[in-house]
Order: structure tokens, then sequence, then C-alpha cells
């Protein structure tokens, strides 16, 4: 199946300020694009664009003062099928993994995670482990 997907994001800035933008369909999913997934600034500024250590492409832009608009508007496509699940996947104690998958444990800084820990717990904390 086609999906258009895309965002249209605003910011008011006080003064000129620096961003990282992280918006744009991963790399692993580059393929599947049918229109390509560009990052327009309106108005316009120049990006600078590279992947982080999770493999995300990140856009580094220069806000200007006043209001900004990012924007893309793109087709993916996508089989429609559900996720693969693994029900033999098994949980493990945080002090047995590797070090170097901690990191992906870390909350977001995009997010209050402070905010959601009563609501998750109220909704996934009873659910058997696994």
């Amino acid at each position: 199946m086609k999906i258009r997907a895309g965002y249209e994001i605003s910011y008011s800035c006080a003064q000129p300020t620096p961003m990282i933008a992280m918006l744009s369909v991963h790399p692993s999913r580059k393929t599947a694009l049918i229109t390509p997934d560009l990052m327009r600034t309106d108005p316009a500024v120049p990006a600078k664009e590279y992947v982080d250590g999770f493999g995300n492409i990140c856009h580094v832009i220069h806000a200007p003062a006043g209001d900004i608009i990012l924007s893309s508007d793109f087709l993916i496509h996508d089989s429609g099928f559900p996720d693969e699940v693994a029900p033999q996947a098994q949980q493990h104690l945080m002090e047995n993994l590797p070090v170097d998958t901690l990191v992906c444990l870390l909350g977001s800084r995009y997010c209050e995670t402070d905010r959601f820990v009563q609501f998750a717990w109220s909704k996934f904390g009873n659910h058997p482990k696994g």
C-alpha cells in the first residue's frame, strides 16, 4: 500500500536558535520511499545532515528569530502487514544486559518522561514480565 506521510511543525524563536531536527524516515526504510522525504524550512535556511549513533538522520539548522516552519510531504510503500512478533523473546534483567545496550533504555529529552511514569505503571505495571 502507498502511505502519504509528512509533517508541518512551527516554532517561534525569540532569538536565533540552533536546532537539531530528527524528522526523516530512518535509512532502513529509504528503499520504500516512492517520493523523496525532504525537510523544507520556511523561511529557507541551510541545513547540515548527519547520522546519529542510532542511525537516525539529523538536520542541523540555525533558525532565525521569529517564526520558522519545518515540513515534509512524501509517499512511502508499506506491505500493510503487522510488524513481526517474536513470542519466544525474553525479558532480561537490566544488570544482565551488555553495557553498550543501556543507552537504548534512556528516556528521551524530547518527552517529559517524569510526567508519564505514573500513567505507564498504571497501564502496564501489572502485565506479566516478558
